[in-house]
């Protein structure tokens, strides 16, 4: 397997500062392992990940549907429901373009090597929110359904937790992003 270096010593959130100690303790270590090994992976570049490390066992290849995309071949379309699918991507990108009630489209998102799109779907089960497109000739992926995750919780519970705390940090991450870029907005208005 592929050797993934120590990460460096990183602070904990801020908010870990909230818990009462005699509670918080164990909670903020906790959380600093969990981070620690999530920042081991993107310090190894994620892609690594399908070649050997967290996610990747045997299982996870078997279990998932690997596919190879050509540039502008869609994965999923706006409206069809999820069927609780998601996608890990191996090599290459994949944008999300939202079709508005007036009729324009827009890129919503890009995510690329090492990231999973589809996330919201695959927990909520619900149609998706846009459509899913290859960005570039080439692009790998590996399809994941609720069925293929039960059977990896199964046969490999570390890695299944492994790819619930990635996708959990994922949708973390864009919601602090969402909340600031909003806080700007607003902090404009109120000039």
């Amino acid at each position: 397997g592929v050797q993934v270096a120590e990460p460096p010593i990183r602070p904990a959130p801020e908010d870990d500062h909230s818990l009462p100690d005699e509670h918080g303790g164990a909670v903020r270590a906790r959380r600093r392992q969990l981070a620690e090994r999530f920042l081991a992976c993107v310090d190894a570049g994620l892609g690594a990940l399908v070649a050997g490390q967290m996610f990747d066992s045997a299982s996870f290849r078997q279990l998932g549907t690997t596919s190879v995309w050509k540039k502008g071949q869609v994965l999923q379309h706006q409206d069809e429901w999820s069927h609780r699918t998601l996608w890990y991507i191996v090599r290459g990108q994949v944008a999300t373009f939202r079709k508005h009630v007036d009729g324009t489209v827009s890129m919503t998102e890009l995510r690329h090597r090492g990231t999973i799109i589809g996330e919201v779907g695959f927990f909520l089960d619900q149609p998706r929110y846009g459509t899913f497109k290859a960005v570039e000739d080439g692009t790998e992926t590996v399809q994941f359904t609720l069925e293929n995750y039960r059977q990896l919780a199964k046969a490999e519970p570390t890695i299944a937790e492994h790819l619930h705390v990635y996708i959990v940090e994922m949708t973390t991450s864009c919601i602090k992003r969402q909340a600031h870029e909003i806080n700007l907005l607003l902090s404009l208005i109120h000039i």
